[in-house]
């Protein structure tokens, strides 16, 4: 797996670089002995993002490294589909978002938690982020399950829709980029607010399903728990 064998490339890197018996490799030491202190101390400004992104690391790897029938069953069994909702939902809601499923989502929740939510983690803290990742994941998953319950009473949607594959960190992520706006000075915040908006109604645009709603749903949590930050950490610059 791609990004489980980069972490374990770079702690060889590392210890090789770091060694003295390989003069060869004397001009790399010296540069790596500058930067790899700021990288460490990148990581360790954001602990709880970057703890939660080695969960994701070996969870993947574990998808990765197992059967395909016993990799469908593990996402499906965590799944926030209404069938699970109903079954055990304090799993689910919560187990959830550790998997994703690809590489290529693992990937990109790299990139994307690394810009967002290190930013807010040094902003109010580890805490408070935790806080908000999962009140944006958890509140729109149950918006989006009363809405396909209510829908499926209805008969708006097919009953297989209550037991798709729906696992991922997006909208926890969607909260946190969201409450992100009011750390932005003006007129950037302005800008990055509306990118945020233009982007939801893009989405919903092409593809009004139930997940692009529930993207929806957590940007408005991120955007309105900011009310419940504490007016010392706001001022923070």
């Amino acid at each position: 797996m791609v990004p489980l064998a980069l972490f374990i490339l770079i702690i060889g890197i590392d210890r090789l670089v770091i060694s003295d018996r390989w003069p060869f490799f004397d001009p790399f030491r010296r540069v790596w002995q500058i930067w790899m202190p700021k990288a460490k101390a990148f990581l360790k400004s954001a602990p709880g993002t970057y703890t939660y992104l080695f969960v994701l690391i070996i969870t993947t790897w574990v998808l990765q490294t197992s059967s395909s029938k016993i990799a469908v069953e593990l996402l499906l069994e965590r799944s926030t589909n209404l069938h699970q909702l109903i079954r055990d939902p304090m799993r689910v809601l919560f187990g959830s978002a550790f998997w994703v499923a690809s590489t290529g989502e693992l990937l990109f929740s790299l990139l994307a938690f690394s810009l967002v939510a290190t930013a807010v983690e040094r902003w109010i803290g580890t805490a408070r982020t935790a806080a908000v990742f999962f009140f944006g994941h958890v509140g729109a998953t149950l918006v989006v399950g009363f809405w396909l319950w209510a829908s499926l009473n209805f008969t708006i949607v097919k009953s297989p829709t209550t037991s798709a594959r729906d696992v991922g960190s997006s909208y926890g992520l969607a909260a946190l980029a969201a409450l992100l706006t009011y750390r932005a000075p003006s007129p950037w915040r302005w800008i990055y607010a509306g990118a945020i908006v233009l982007l939801i109604s893009v989405t919903l645009i092409l593809d009004a399903s139930f997940t692009n709603w529930g993207h929806l749903f957590a940007f408005a949590i991120g955007f309105l728990s900011y009310i419940f930050i504490p007016r010392k950490v706001k001022r923070q610059k």
